[in-house]
């Protein structure tokens, strides 16, 4: 199956995102992709990356991104992002909070994480990595909630 980008090539890394938000992007792009009225958590060291890390939610728009940098008080980028209801965001694939577990498998399958996703994660669909990739959660046969980033270290 094509992927869109050419070939069958897919590294959800760099491929991949929700909307306009996207791995690595800088912190003051999320914040202004996103706006004001989300909750800072305190920046600390992650003991498994030894990153300085903080979490900014966005409750109410059902948005959590985590972002990281490797010196404390450095200039963060996102490290993983969470999305649930109510955010209309969707794949690069086009898919979102709501689609069917086929339309998921037939869209991705061919990037599935048959080994360590499926032995981890045995109720989700990891795309790509367990230490790297999109993760899918379903709820009666729906999406409920995607991630992107690295679940394991």
């Amino acid at each position: 199956m094509p992927d869109g980008r050419g070939g069958p090539e897919f590294n959800a890394w760099t491929d991949e995102g929700f909307g306009e938000l996207k791995l690595d992007m800088p912190v003051e792009k999320v914040e202004e992709i996103l706006g004001g009225g989300f909750l800072r958590g305190d920046e600390f060291e992650q003991a498994a990356t030894g990153d300085w890390v903080r979490r900014m939610l966005w409750d109410e728009k059902g948005i959590d991104v985590w972002v990281g940098s490797l010196e404390q008080g450095g200039p963060k980028i996102v490290r993983s992002i969470t999305i649930k209801e109510p955010c209309d965001f969707k794949t690069v694939q086009g898919l979102g909070i709501g689609s069917p577990m086929e339309q998921v498998k037939e869209v991705y399958g061919q990037w599935e994480d048959v080994e360590d996703g499926r032995r981890e994660m045995p109720e989700d669909f990891v795309v790509g990595s367990i230490y790297g990739g999109l993760i899918f959660s379903f709820q009666d046969g729906k999406v409920s909630e995607m991630f992107l980033g690295a679940a394991a270290e």
